[in-house]
């Protein structure tokens, strides 16, 4: 099945229906400086705060403009011999379509791990609450631009206005580093839906069918099928428009154009990793996931149906 997915992925695509598609929700590559950002919650002494531009080439590390906390040359640091920090914070924006969004930037880390917290957040405008989000990679030493991601689930944020931040606290005594760097920070709105309601099996649990990446020519995603039954034999649907069969008590929601084979594993998962190749933006793909469930009333369990909508 993990061969056959791309195959299916790039067949589909390149011959698919225009649909709606996703959304980028914010879009910041600083190359107009700190336009549209606040610096603010500064600890410590003066130089602090110390979220700013940095230009290109500068101190040896920045690519192009990035917004860097960090002094300039010749310092080339951010150990100031004492409690430093501040944040750096996005003007409001909409947060439109729907989750879970994909989150991706461009890092260069200098800091010292052991005596520096980086924390991106997310701030609900209306509501004021603010949620942590779960860039785990912002504590490992790159020392050229490094992409991360994360996938962000906001359950009931659809439309509201929000603000995306970065605070930074150093502890005196911290190793001296180039900083923290980023880049290219754009936010996505999911470029899947779910259609329909799956068919209970093990336990009365309905597996799942998940994707993320943002399905952009040449970008890298994955489908993920979850809660099925462990060690059972599993067909995976791919089509470019939909069927709405009745079937064994649940429904085939695509018009099968491809059917993969597989297997899930103990846990009863199976994650199909895939790069989309050339597809023109706003083709339909369609998937849905039949699994061997002897705990179903006919012996099959389904997923729920996946619409994937290209970029």
């Amino acid at each position: 099945m993990r061969a056959g997915i791309a195959m299916a992925v790039g067949l589909l695509a390149s011959c698919g229906t225009v649909a709606a598609q996703s959304q980028i929700v914010l879009n910041e590559d600083f190359e107009d400086g700190l336009q549209g950002w606040t610096v603010g919650n500064p600890v410590g002494p003066p130089p602090s705060p110390l979220w700013r531009l940095a230009e290109d080439g500068e101190c040896g590390v920045t690519v192009s403009r990035m917004a860097a906390y960090a002094l300039p040359a010749p310092d080339c640091s951010y150990a100031l011999g004492a409690v430093a920090g501040s944040q750096l914070l996005s003007d409001a924006f909409v947060l439109a379509g729907h989750g879970p969004w994909t989150l991706r930037l461009d890092v260069i880390w200098g800091l010292d791990s052991g005596a520096s917290t980086v924390t991106p957040f997310v701030r609900n405008e209306s509501t004021g609450e603010q949620l942590v989000l779960p860039l785990a990679a912002l504590d490992a030493v790159y020392e050229t631009s490094h992409a991360v991601t994360a996938a962000l689930e906001l359950p009931g944020w659809e439309g509201a206005a929000v603000r995306l931040g970065f605070s930074v606290l150093t502890q005196a005594g911290a190793a001296a580093g180039s900083g923290l760097r980023l880049d290219n920070v754009v936010l996505r709105s999911s470029a899947y839906d779910s259609v329909g309601a799956g068919l209970p099996g093990l336990a009365g649990h309905t597996p799942r069918l998940d994707g993320d990446g943002p399905l952009t020519v040449g970008s890298e995603g994955a489908l993920h099928i979850s809660d099925a039954a462990p060690r059972a034999n599993a067909w995976l649907i791919a089509g470019r428009t939909t069927l709405m069969l009745p079937y064994l008590g649940g429904v085939i929601v695509p018009l099968p154009a491809a059917i993969m084979t597989g297997r899930t594993d103990a846990a009863g998962r199976i994650d199909l990793p895939f790069v989309l190749p050339q597809a023109a933006p706003g083709s339909e793909l369609w998937f849905q996931c039949w699994i061997e469930d002897p705990s179903a009333p006919e012996g099959l369990s389904c997923t729920n149906g996946l619409k994937a909508t290209t970029s």
